[in-house]
C-alpha cells in the first residue's frame, strides 16, 4: 500500500505496528492521515486512530477491514470495507487528505 500511495504523490511512512506508528508521528508538526487496518496485532486500528488524534487534533484516519467496528464513527474517522481496489483507496485518501491538508499518510 505504501508503494501505491508514494506513486500517487503522497509521502507514506509504513510501520510494522500501532506502537511504531505512534513513535513515527511524534515528530510530525502538521496534520496527517493515518491509513491502517482495523485488525492489528497488539493495538487495534480504533485505538491507534484515537491515540493519533489525541497527539494531533487535526489528524484524520482511514481504517480498512472486512467488518466495520463502529456504525457511527467520530468525524475524523472513516472506514473502507475490504475488498477494495487501488482506485477506490486513492479516491478516499485524496478526499480525506484534501480536508486535512495531509501530505504524509502514516501506514500500518
Amino acid at each position: 500500500m505504501a508503494t501505491v500511495l508514494c506513486e500517487a504523490g503522497y509521502e507514506a511512512v509504513p510501520t510494522a505496528s500501532g506502537e511504531e506508528a505512534l513513535r513515527e508521528i511524534r515528530g510530525i508538526a502538521r496534520p496527517l492521515l493515518l491509513v491502517a487496518d482495523v485488525n492489528l496485532g497488539g493495538m487495534d486500528g480504533l485505538a491507534l486512530a484515537g491515540a493519533v488524534r489525541s497527539a494531533h487534533p487535526a489528524a484524520a484516519a482511514l481504517l480498512m477491514g472486512g467488518r466495520l467496528p463502529d456504525p457511527d464513527p467520530p468525524p475524523f474517522l472513516e472506514f473502507l470495507r475490504k475488498p477494495f481496489g487501488t482506485r477506490q483507496l486513492l479516491a478516499r485518501v485524496a478526499a480525506i487528505a484534501a480536508r486535512v491538508e495531509a501530505p504524509r499518510p502514516v501506514l500500518h
